[in-house]
């Protein structure tokens, strides 16, 4: 016998998004407690506002750190100098001080720690960007090219050199 989609039952992830619409769970009240990290429920909602609970690698032998992945969503790729100046500025205040650009015309920032998460990401809003929908199961930028496109004859290889 074979299963219909409308027997199936719903995923985890469906199930808490259905019970709490606004897709925001404990997220603001887990901010204010002062620990240093999120339920597994709030962890797939922080998905929705553009960003990744994770632990530092570096210690995980000895103990848990727990730091964040926070990624941009810029429409098209497109961000003005001024954009990209905040961006970089933020890395340095509340992240690793990198930025990674993403095949999918975003910027990630890395290792954040939870009492930083809300200041970058009101900073990113105030640059007139978002992190809202950049990650988990949502629509995203298309995938593209990290180099610019070329049509010169005399250049058949798309390069300069």
């Amino acid at each position: 016998m074979t299963t219909t989609a409308a027997e199936k039952k719903p995923t985890h992830n469906e199930e808490i998004k259905t019970a709490i619409p606004t897709l925001a769970g404990m997220i603001s009240a887990t901010m204010d407690s002062g620990t240093d990290h999120f339920s597994e429920d709030d962890n797939q909602f922080l998905k929705f506002h553009g960003s990744y609970q994770q632990d530092d690698r570096d210690l995980r032998k000895t103990s848990k750190k727990y730091i964040m992945m926070v990624r941009g969503r810029i429409p098209g790729g497109v961000m003005t100098a001024k954009q990209w100046c905040v961006f970089d500025d933020l890395a340095t205040q509340y992240a690793n001080n990198t930025l990674r650009i993403t095949t999918r015309q975003s910027i990630q920032f890395h290792g954040i720690v939870m009492s930083g998460l809300r200041p970058l990401v009101k900073k990113i809003n105030e640059a007139l960007l978002s992190t809202l929908a950049a990650c988990g199961d949502v629509n995203r930028n298309v995938m593209a090219s990290p180099t610019p496109a070329r049509d010169d004859p005399e250049c058949p290889t798309g390069t300069d050199g």
